[in-house]
């Protein structure tokens, strides 16, 4: 795709290129997500495609303890990207940038739930912010899941409720983290809203930009 045309999520220097590749369709969406072969530049392990191309071949990039070497595979929040003993947790920083923050728990993802179903046999079926579907009783639409990987079992669930920790990933506090104080019911004429402490400062934003992550450390 042309850079002219590329989301503001993805980071790059200024009249550098004029191409970039573009990610497969997949877990998340486009205007949220970067290829792998990004990713491996950002953190300094490839300096050109070719590289990138080289280091997927071996086969030993991992992507939430999965084995991935489809350059253009689609890389978005909280994805943990491992080679050999060094990992890197996705997230974005206050401009709103898919960034790569390198991590020591390559073993653990906090995963948003987006919808909630009931499937045959009478069993609840969510889906979460990355593609991913699990049966559980557990849990709302907006909570958050810590799963464990790369099985995506259930661990522990982050509710969107007032006094949990929580991180803004839309709007102008988007990079930020906070402390969720009020829900903000929704009406016919307006959004669901959330009021949240960021840094010492009541803010309103969207419920939809809201991701709690309680007590999890994305250090």
């Amino acid at each position: 795709m042309k850079r002219v045309s590329a989301p503001k999520s993805i980071r790059m220097e200024r009249k550098a290129k004029t191409f970039l590749q573009r990610p497969l369709p997949g877990p998340h969406v486009r205007s949220a997500c970067v290829p792998l072969s990004y990713v491996l530049k950002v953190v300094g392990l490839a300096q050109t495609m070719r590289e990138a191309r080289k280091m997927l071949s071996t086969r030993s990039v991992l992507v939430d303890g999965k084995t991935i070497a489809e350059q253009k595979f689609p890389i978005g929040l909280m994805d943990v990207v491992t080679v050999g003993d060094r990992s890197w947790r996705i997230i974005f920083n206050e401009m709103g940038q898919i960034i790569a923050k390198e991590t020591k728990d390559n073993r653990t993802k906090v995963c948003r739930i987006e919808g909630k179903i009931r499937s045959k046999g009478g069993k609840i079926q969510i889906s979460l912010h990355d593609g991913r579907t699990i049966f559980s009783k557990e849990g709302k639409v907006g909570d958050c899941m810590l799963i464990s990987l790369p099985d995506g079992k259930l661990v522990k669930i982050y509710a969107m409720e007032p006094k949990m920790n929580c991180m803004i990933i839309g709007g102008k506090h988007v990079g930020k983290k906070g402390v969720i104080e009020e829900i903000i019911p929704g009406t016919a004429t307006r959004i669901p809203q959330v009021k949240c402490d960021i840094g010492g400062v009541s803010s309103t934003t969207l419920k939809g930009y809201i991701f709690p992550i309680g007590d999890f450390k994305l250090e």
